[in-house]
């Protein structure tokens, strides 16, 4: 009944809200109460022309606030593009009314709850967003007007607001191009330099700003400033690039030094197993070439004069851990691995050395293993090698199984009227069997531990000879169940049956209240109608 009313109190609330021009001055009963913070903010404070601006609009309630309603008036110079509405926020706020209007360059925002008893959102939650095209030059700010709030006993409370700021801006002359000079030159001496100039295009592009790198800093070198420094011999690009939009130009060096070979001897090295060797030669240390001999008129490479590793020569017998494959078994002896007599690399092939191990048994299985019962006594198997049948661990007896030890009790649990219940019963841990007391005395059934669920449409009349007959079996006790407990669960079955109202007569009360409240509900309505109408003549 109370969540009703609250309803139609918000319904008045939604017709307050159409005749915002009449009341807005009494929109705050008490104005020192701030019930709401309503925030405008913006993806960005800048913009260009032609760019979209999405707005997001919260609300922060500082306590309850059942009604509320806003406008946020678009500019002119922005260019409304549409709202989506936040439908989390629906749930979050418990509203019962959530939506947003464009009306007359404004957004109107209207929202309210029947809900007094939900949690207020305290850290903020987003009602909406919606977006505009930056169309004209200027500073435009958007903020929440018109603001109307209600607490839970339809008095208006104060509300701040916090405002979202965007600047539009001209776009800046974007650069199209940029051309270098020279675009090649050559170096003659170590050290020699020259400038390279950048022409950047247009002639009033806003961002004139380039970098310079060179391709080969060994051969040539170029400064933040354009500067370009011989290095070593080689050729080398220098590239240009725009800071505004990347474009680029090339100037081609070309280093041109005459050398003169500073050689050192690479000593002959003969080549093992282990590692590779190498004939003589000599490399300079300035350019990094190599010759075969010290006058430098052969050329040659590291790689030629490289000696490949010879072959290994696996015929040593180890019998270390290193070159064990497997060890002695009651059926084998060790394994290992030849090596190699100069390095001591392992080889695939392998040879046996020393003794059988008849205490090492690779695969064992159990044999002679029993399970016990509650009648005989078990036994857990012996450990038998595989390989030479050795029984190689005894086995243990298992003592016989005592009927109901730690067995399982099932707690008793009422039946619903739409789950079944059961009544307590115990397990036994042996022979799996149910029994309805701890000692294992009375053997029952599972069907026997179900209580049936009270079916709401069970207190309605027996329609058929169908229905009779399975009540009857229902009621009649197990022959494993003592007759003392049939005697009880029959007297319940008639309790329940008496004792349940029929459907006709619940249905008739029932029917009764709802008309209760619908005439009240009714009567409420017209008289805040009219209350409201009052307050408008009056404000006119």
């Amino acid at each position: 009944m109370i969540k009703k009313l609250l309803a139609l109190t918000a319904c008045a609330l939604t017709l307050f809200t159409v005749c915002d021009s009449a009341v807005t001055a009494d929109a705050a009963d008490d104005p020192s109460r701030t019930g709401a913070t309503i925030s405008v903010s913006a993806d960005k404070t800048s913009a260009y022309p032609g760019d979209e601006i999405t707005f997001t609009v919260s609300i922060k309630e500082n306590e309850l606030t059942l009604g509320s309603q806003f406008d946020i008036l678009i500019p002119d110079g922005l260019k409304y593009n549409g709202a989506t509405i936040n439908e989390s926020a629906k749930s979050t706020l418990a509203l019962d009314e959530h939506s947003v209007t464009p009306k007359d360059g404004r957004l109107k925002f209207l929202g309210y709850s029947a809900n007094n008893a939900r949690t207020v959102a305290s850290g903020g939650v987003v009602l909406f967003t919606f977006k505009c095209t930056a169309e004209k030059l200027g500073s435009y700010s958007l903020t929440a007007s018109n603001i109307l709030l209600s607490d839970k006993n339809m008095t208006g409370v104060g509300c701040a607001t916090s405002g979202a700021a965007v600047n539009v801006v001209e776009r800046p002359v974007a650069v199209t191009g940029v051309k270098v000079s020279p675009t090649a030159k050559t170096l003659k001496t170590k050290g020699e330099a020259f400038e390279l100039k950048a022409e950047v295009a247009p002639a009033n592009a806003a961002n004139k700003a380039v970098t310079y790198a060179s391709s080969n800093n060994n051969v040539a070198t170029v400064s933040a400033e354009g500067t370009v420094v011989a290095v070593g011999s080689g050729k080398a690009t220098i590239t240009v690039t725009t800071k505004d939009g990347g474009k680029t130009a090339k100037c081609e060096v070309t280093v041109d030094i005459p050398h003169v070979h500073t050689l050192r001897e690479v000593k002959a090295k003969k080549a093992t197993c282990a590692e590779k060797g190498n004939n003589t030669y000599y490399k300079c240390d300035g350019c990094g070439k190599v010759f075969k001999n010290k006058d430098a008129k052969t050329e040659t490479t590291v790689e030629k004069e490289t000696l490949q590793r010879t072959a290994h020569k696996f015929t040593k017998k180890e019998t270390t851990e290193r070159y064990l494959k497997s060890k002695a078994d009651c059926q084998s002896p060790a394994v290992y691995y030849y090596c190699c007599e100069v390095c001591g690399a392992a080889d695939e092939k392998t040879f046996e050395s020393g003794e059988k191990d008849p205490d090492n048994h690779k695969e064992t299985t159990l044999e002679k293993e029993k399970k016990a019962t509650e009648e005989e006594e078990g036994y857990s198997g012996d450990k038998v090698c595989k390989a030479c049948k050795k029984v190689v661990e005894k086995g243990k007896v298992i003592e016989k199984l005592v009927h109901m030890k730690d067995a399982k009790k099932v707690e008793a649990k009422e039946a619903t009227d739409k789950e079944d219940g059961n009544i307590e019963y115990y397990i036994c841990n042996s022979c799996g069997k149910l029994y309805k007391d701890a000692e294992g005395n009375v053997e029952i059934k599972q069907a026997d531990t179900v209580i049936k669920a009270k079916d709401a449409d069970s207190s309605s009349e027996v329609s058929s000879e169908e229905d009779s007959s399975e009540i009857a079996e229902s009621s009649q006790p197990d022959e494993s169940i003592d007759s003392s407990s049939a005697s009880d669960s029959e007297s319940k079955l008639v309790t329940t049956m008496a004792g349940t109202p029929s459907r006709t007569d619940s249905g008739s009360g029932n029917t009764g209240l709802l008309w209760g409240i619908i005439i009240g509900a009714i009567v409420l309505a017209v008289a805040i109608l009219a209350f409201i109408i009052i307050l408008i003549i009056k404000s006119r």
